[in-house]
């Protein structure tokens, strides 16, 4: 709670020390911080640009720790320096009606990198600002930057199956679950996630469960399992300097993921795992991507038909 402090001379001729009243008026407020919830790498495959993954989520989590609702949200993500190699496809804003006392919400952006063999090892800054009304215009943590990495296609993360309707319209609230797989005990670092396309798709929830470590739990795609070092700046930029995350530094094993998307855009919109990791130092993905897909047909909102007459 913030205070204002309003101070009240109670005067008859004079005001003296003694005279003098405090009133305390409390006014509520809305604070709001942008923390990242995605990883810092993204990459492309080390043998064959022209396969494997090239667009990724890049994500903030949006929370208002103050007591008064926010509203009028709009989160607006912006490249800070250049690189004709990363981009940003689809909307660069997303927006929100309001954001109640204690509250989160998060937003994606779609960052594609160019499939040319010259992007590995560069990089490309970025921050997401939000603005709104009933509460100072926040920024997520800066510098912070994508790196594209060489991954190597591996057999042993898979994704397992995608469940979820293959026909939606505008408008629609729906939830799709993904199963998938890592080795046995997880890896360092792990993203287990279905390539929602920002220009269909808003995320409004995701949840993450691993049996490595047993019974882990996790409310993002990322599961940041070794403490990853994510600041550029750092002489140990790009490796696991701790705190553990979960229990042993690794997360995975079997794996289940479940969204709640709102449908915002109409097209076709092909859905697949995207399973990712770090480990052995070295960055790896699901051998079987882009081959499991449920195909999802967005349609228009319906037009509400007016069925009444006149006589």
């Amino acid at each position: 709670m913030r205070s204002i402090f309003i101070w009240t001379c109670l005067v008859a001729t004079a005001c003296s020390d003694k005279d003098v009243d405090l009133e305390e008026t409390k006014q509520s407020v809305a604070v709001v911080s942008v923390a990242p919830i995605t990883w810092n790498i993204v990459g492309l495959d080390s043998n064959d640009i022209t396969t494997g993954p090239s667009t990724y989520p890049v994500g903030v989590r949006i929370t208002n720790t103050g007591d008064a609702t926010a509203t009028n949200l709009t989160a607006s993500f912006a490249f800070t320096t250049a690189n004709s190699f990363i981009n940003l496809i689809g909307p660069s804003t997303v927006s929100f009606a309001s954001l109640a006392p204690g509250a989160s919400v998060d937003a994606y952006f779609d960052v594609d990198v160019t499939r040319n063999n010259a992007a590995k090892g560069t990089a490309r800054r970025y921050v997401v600002t939000v603005s709104g009304t009933g509460f100072t215009t926040a920024t997520s943590p800066t510098p912070r930057e994508v790196f594209v990495e060489s991954l190597v296609s591996q057999a042993r993360n898979e994704t397992l199956a995608i469940t979820g309707p293959a026909s939606v319209n505008v408008g629609d609230v729906v939830t799709y679950v993904m199963d998938a797989k890592t080795a046995t005990n997880g890896y360092e670092q792990l993203v287990a996630s279905l390539t929602f396309r920002t220009a269909g798709f808003q995320v409004l929830s995701t949840a993450s469960t691993y049996s490595a470590p047993p019974n882990a739990t996790n409310n993002k795609i990322y599961a940041d399992a070794c403490g990853w070092d994510n600041l550029p700046t750092s002489p140990t930029y790009r490796s696991c300097i701790g705190p553990e995350q979960f229990a042993g530094g690794k997360a995975g094993g079997s794996v289940r993921v479940t969204y709640v998307v709102k449908v915002v855009g109409s097209g076709t919109f092909p859905l697949t795992g995207l399973i990712y990791d770090f480990s052995g130092a070295s960055y790896h993905y699901n051998a079987n991507f882009g081959t499991f897909n449920l195909v999802v047909t967005s349609n228009a909102a319906p037009t509400a038909v007016n069925d009444s007459f006149t006589v």
